[in-house]
């Protein structure tokens, strides 16, 4: 599979390079993303390509409760979540 995405494309070549050589080892990826928002469909991308990642952490400060965990949904992914808690007032 190949993507418009060529940071996509590294971490698909860099995955199969490291489960060559390291074959019963679990693969972490984390992202510290800012505006999650605007990248949900990359995010997907990434949780859509077969065995990618074990597990995906995501860090994104500007996340709250508000949003949904609906558009990151993936079945063979559990979404944990520790939000922010919103300040009120200065």
């Amino acid at each position: 599979m190949h993507s418009s995405n060529p940071q996509i494309d590294e971490a698909t070549r860099y995955k199969e390079q490291i489960k060559s050589f390291y074959k019963y080892n679990m693969s972490i990826a984390h992202l510290n993303i800012n505006s999650l928002f605007n990248k949900v469909d990359e995010v997907k991308h990434l949780l859509l390509d077969d065995g990618l990642f074990d597990i995906l952490a995501i860090s994104e400060t500007k996340l709250d409760s508000t949003y949904n965990n609906t558009r990151l949904q993936h079945p063979d992914y559990r979404i944990l979540r520790r939000d922010r808690k919103q300040v009120v007032g200065c």
